[in-house]
């Protein structure tokens, strides 16, 4: 008789665990409609084709401030350091490439 309850217990915390995945699956497949139909929205309004392969493009190159890739236009600011003040919130500071140098780390007894 325990043994069937155990087993009725593991049952039941696995068939749980399960559904909360397929519904933590289920939000992220609503939460995705939602955003590719409010681009779609703005694209519309916009008078442009929605096309998800221009929008990786642009957010691959930089768009939207997003991402590592980010490059200045302006040559005066190429080689600012990292230690510039930042304009903005503290998040707006980037490493640009030319201050990415090669460190080598060792142990000191």
């Amino acid at each position: 008789m325990t043994d069937t309850f155990a087993k009725f217990v593991r049952v039941a915390l696995v068939s749980a665990i399960a559904l909360v995945g397929f519904l933590m699956a289920l939000v992220l497949v609503v939460s995705t409609a939602v955003a590719v139909g409010i681009f779609y929205v703005i694209a519309k309004l916009r008078g442009k084709p929605f096309l998800a392969s221009t929008y990786w493009n642009s957010m691959s190159k930089g768009g939207l401030n997003g991402g590592f890739k980010f490059r200045s236009s302006r040559p005066e600011q190429a080689h600012a350091t990292a230690t510039a003040q930042p304009t903005g919130s503290p998040g707006k500071l980037r490493v640009k490439r030319a201050d990415i140098i090669d460190v080598e780390a060792r142990d000191v007894p």
